[in-house]
């Protein structure tokens, strides 16, 4: 199990939260879920772990979430371990996609290209950089 890995890479048990699947779980619902953790926690900075072909809409959502419900969180990307792209990729909801390169980095730019400035869901491009370019104001 992952909370086993990260025990055993230095993690103290207490520290790793778990935050419950609704039975549709998407990336939009994972990083409501996590900002409002952040929010109930009062935490000050989350990161946002995630394989690097699904980086950057893990991270715009999570963005999104966070402009919405607690704009002065911080949050920051960090990619998680590649996998190779001849492999088929398998979602969250157990659809098999087909190779990460030919069907996965295709789904993801267009789930992108859908739903940037859709105000239901992920912010634009530069709503992103705007709140990149605030969150580093932050910490310097």
């Amino acid at each position: 199990i992952w909370s086993d890995w990260l025990v055993g890479h230095g993690v103290k048990r207490e520290d790793i939260f778990v935050i419950p699947r609704p039975p549709l779980c998407h990336t939009g619902t994972e990083a409501y879920r996590l900002v409002n953790l952040a929010k109930a926690c009062e935490w000050r900075r989350v990161c946002v772990v995630a394989n690097p072909m699904h980086m950057l809409r893990a991270f715009a959502n999570t963005v999104a979430c966070a402009i919405r419900e607690y704009p002065e969180l911080l949050v920051y990307a960090r990619p998680g371990t590649p996998f190779p792209w001849n492999e088929e990729v398998v979602s969250s909801q157990g659809h098999v996609f087909g190779s990460r390169l030919e069907t996965g980095m295709e789904n993801e730019w267009a789930r992108l290209n859908k739903m940037w400035g859709n105000p239901q869901d992920v912010v634009g491009a530069e709503e992103v950089m705007k709140y990149v370019r605030w969150r580093e104001a932050q910490t310097t």
